[in-house]
Protein backbone atom coordinates (compact mmCIF):
# COMPACT_ATOMS: atom_id res chain seq x y z
CA UNK A 1 0.00 0.00 0.00
CA UNK A 2 1.25 3.47 -0.77
CA UNK A 3 1.72 5.98 2.03
CA UNK A 4 -1.28 8.19 1.14
CA UNK A 5 -3.62 5.25 0.79
CA UNK A 6 -2.49 3.72 4.12
CA UNK A 7 -3.20 6.98 5.94
CA UNK A 8 -6.70 7.07 4.45
CA UNK A 9 -7.46 3.51 5.59
CA UNK A 10 -5.95 4.14 9.03
CA UNK A 11 -7.91 7.40 9.34
CA UNK A 12 -11.16 5.65 8.48
CA UNK A 13 -10.48 3.00 11.10
CA UNK A 14 -9.81 5.66 13.75
CA UNK A 15 -13.02 7.49 12.85
CA UNK A 16 -15.02 4.25 12.99
CA UNK A 17 -13.55 3.37 16.39
CA UNK A 18 -14.24 6.85 17.73
CA UNK A 19 -17.85 6.77 16.56
CA UNK A 20 -18.41 3.33 18.05
CA UNK A 21 -17.16 4.43 21.46
CA UNK A 22 -18.54 7.97 21.49
CA UNK A 23 -21.17 8.33 24.25
CA UNK A 24 -23.31 10.67 22.17
CA UNK A 25 -23.69 8.04 19.42
CA UNK A 26 -24.75 5.17 21.67
CA UNK A 27 -28.31 3.95 21.27
CA UNK A 28 -30.40 5.05 24.23
CA UNK A 29 -33.77 3.36 24.56
CA UNK A 30 -36.69 5.74 23.99
CA UNK A 31 -38.91 6.37 27.01
CA UNK A 32 -42.04 4.27 27.05
CA UNK A 33 -45.12 6.01 25.73
CA UNK A 34 -47.67 6.76 28.42
CA UNK A 35 -50.61 4.42 28.38
CA UNK A 36 -53.81 5.94 27.07
CA UNK A 37 -57.20 5.35 28.51
CA UNK A 38 -59.36 3.26 26.27
CA UNK A 39 -62.12 5.41 24.85
CA UNK A 40 -65.21 4.26 23.11
CA UNK A 41 -65.82 5.67 19.64
CA UNK A 42 -68.25 8.54 19.50
CA UNK A 43 -71.75 7.52 18.50
CA UNK A 44 -72.85 8.53 15.02
CA UNK A 45 -76.09 10.52 15.14
CA UNK A 46 -78.91 9.03 13.13
CA UNK A 47 -79.66 10.64 9.81
CA UNK A 48 -82.72 12.91 9.88
CA UNK A 49 -85.88 11.80 8.12
CA UNK A 50 -86.30 12.80 4.47
CA UNK A 51 -88.95 15.40 5.32
CA UNK A 52 -86.59 17.08 7.77
CA UNK A 53 -83.75 17.07 5.21
CA UNK A 54 -86.06 18.65 2.62
CA UNK A 55 -86.82 21.47 5.06
CA UNK A 56 -83.14 22.04 5.67
CA UNK A 57 -83.14 20.47 9.15
CA UNK A 58 -80.46 17.93 8.23
CA UNK A 59 -78.03 20.63 7.14
CA UNK A 60 -74.98 21.15 9.33
CA UNK A 61 -75.09 24.31 11.44
CA UNK A 62 -73.86 27.45 9.70
CA UNK A 63 -70.70 27.58 11.79
CA UNK A 64 -69.72 24.11 10.55
CA UNK A 65 -70.09 25.07 6.87
CA UNK A 66 -68.02 27.49 4.85
CA UNK A 67 -69.88 30.77 4.70
CA UNK A 68 -70.52 33.37 2.05
CA UNK A 69 -67.75 35.37 3.75
CA UNK A 70 -65.35 32.86 2.21
CA UNK A 71 -66.84 33.74 -1.18
CA UNK A 72 -65.99 37.41 -0.62
CA UNK A 73 -62.36 36.43 -0.66
CA UNK A 74 -62.69 34.80 -4.04
CA UNK A 75 -61.08 36.93 -6.69
CA UNK A 76 -63.17 36.15 -9.75
CA UNK A 77 -66.66 35.30 -10.84
CA UNK A 78 -65.36 31.98 -12.17
CA UNK A 79 -64.02 30.93 -8.77
CA UNK A 80 -67.32 31.85 -7.15
CA UNK A 81 -69.21 29.87 -9.80
CA UNK A 82 -66.99 26.84 -9.21
CA UNK A 83 -67.75 26.90 -5.47
CA UNK A 84 -71.44 27.26 -6.31
CA UNK A 85 -71.33 24.24 -8.65
CA UNK A 86 -69.71 22.15 -5.92
CA UNK A 87 -72.21 23.21 -3.25
CA UNK A 88 -75.48 23.05 -5.23
CA UNK A 89 -76.16 19.36 -4.47
CA UNK A 90 -73.87 18.84 -1.47
CA UNK A 91 -74.90 21.92 0.54
CA UNK A 92 -77.88 23.77 -0.99
CA UNK A 93 -78.09 26.45 1.77
CA UNK A 94 -74.47 27.38 1.10
CA UNK A 95 -75.20 27.37 -2.64
CA UNK A 96 -77.99 29.91 -2.07
CA UNK A 97 -75.60 32.13 -0.09
CA UNK A 98 -73.00 31.89 -2.85
CA UNK A 99 -75.60 32.65 -5.53
CA UNK A 100 -76.74 35.75 -3.64
CA UNK A 101 -73.13 36.81 -3.22
CA UNK A 102 -72.59 36.39 -6.96
CA UNK A 103 -75.71 38.41 -7.72
CA UNK A 104 -74.36 41.26 -5.59
CA UNK A 105 -70.80 41.17 -6.89
CA UNK A 106 -71.41 40.26 -10.55
CA UNK A 107 -75.04 41.21 -11.39
CA UNK A 108 -74.44 41.24 -15.16
CA UNK A 109 -71.44 38.92 -15.21
CA UNK A 110 -70.67 36.38 -17.89
CA UNK A 111 -71.87 33.54 -15.65
CA UNK A 112 -75.10 35.21 -14.43
CA UNK A 113 -77.35 32.77 -16.32
CA UNK A 114 -75.55 29.71 -14.96
CA UNK A 115 -75.67 31.18 -11.45
CA UNK A 116 -79.44 31.72 -11.80
CA UNK A 117 -79.89 28.11 -12.94
CA UNK A 118 -77.80 26.81 -10.02
CA UNK A 119 -79.79 28.95 -7.59
CA UNK A 120 -83.06 27.42 -8.87
CA UNK A 121 -81.48 23.96 -8.60
CA UNK A 122 -80.46 24.61 -4.98
CA UNK A 123 -84.03 25.70 -4.21
CA UNK A 124 -85.38 22.48 -5.75
CA UNK A 125 -82.86 20.49 -3.69
CA UNK A 126 -84.28 22.18 -0.58
CA UNK A 127 -87.83 21.33 -1.63
CA UNK A 128 -88.72 24.99 -2.22
CA UNK A 129 -90.34 24.32 -5.60
CA UNK A 130 -92.60 27.40 -5.72
CA UNK A 131 -89.60 29.66 -5.07
CA UNK A 132 -87.60 27.79 -7.74
CA UNK A 133 -90.41 28.43 -10.24
CA UNK A 134 -90.38 32.13 -9.37
CA UNK A 135 -86.64 32.12 -10.04
CA UNK A 136 -87.29 30.36 -13.37
CA UNK A 137 -89.76 33.08 -14.41
CA UNK A 138 -87.19 35.74 -13.59
CA UNK A 139 -84.51 33.70 -15.38
CA UNK A 140 -86.46 33.71 -18.65
CA UNK A 141 -86.98 37.47 -18.41
CA UNK A 142 -83.31 38.21 -17.76
CA UNK A 143 -81.72 35.52 -19.95
CA UNK A 144 -84.10 34.77 -22.83
CA UNK A 145 -81.53 33.13 -25.12
CA UNK A 146 -79.50 31.33 -22.48
CA UNK A 147 -78.13 27.84 -23.08
CA UNK A 148 -79.44 27.02 -19.58
CA UNK A 149 -83.07 27.61 -20.65
CA UNK A 150 -83.71 23.93 -21.37
CA UNK A 151 -82.24 22.92 -18.01
CA UNK A 152 -84.40 25.45 -16.17
CA UNK A 153 -87.47 24.15 -17.99
CA UNK A 154 -86.66 20.50 -17.12
CA UNK A 155 -85.89 21.46 -13.52
CA UNK A 156 -88.99 23.53 -12.82
CA UNK A 157 -91.48 22.90 -15.62
CA UNK A 158 -91.63 26.63 -16.31
CA UNK A 159 -91.71 27.48 -20.02
CA UNK A 160 -90.19 30.61 -21.44
CA UNK A 161 -92.89 33.08 -22.35
CA UNK A 162 -93.21 33.81 -26.03
CA UNK A 163 -92.37 37.34 -27.07
CA UNK A 164 -95.32 39.71 -27.29
CA UNK A 165 -96.79 40.13 -30.77
CA UNK A 166 -95.28 42.89 -32.83
CA UNK A 167 -97.37 46.01 -33.05
CA UNK A 168 -98.29 47.15 -36.49
CA UNK A 169 -98.13 50.78 -37.34
CA UNK A 170 -101.33 52.34 -38.62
Amino acid sequence: MSGGRWLTVAGAAVVALAMATCPARRQVPAPAAPEREATAPLPVPPSPPAAERAEGGGVPPAEARPSADDARRLATEGELAERLRQAVDADPPLALELAREGEERFPDGALADERAYLKARALVNLGRIARARDEAEAFFQRHPGSPYAERIYRLTGVHPRPPPPARRSP
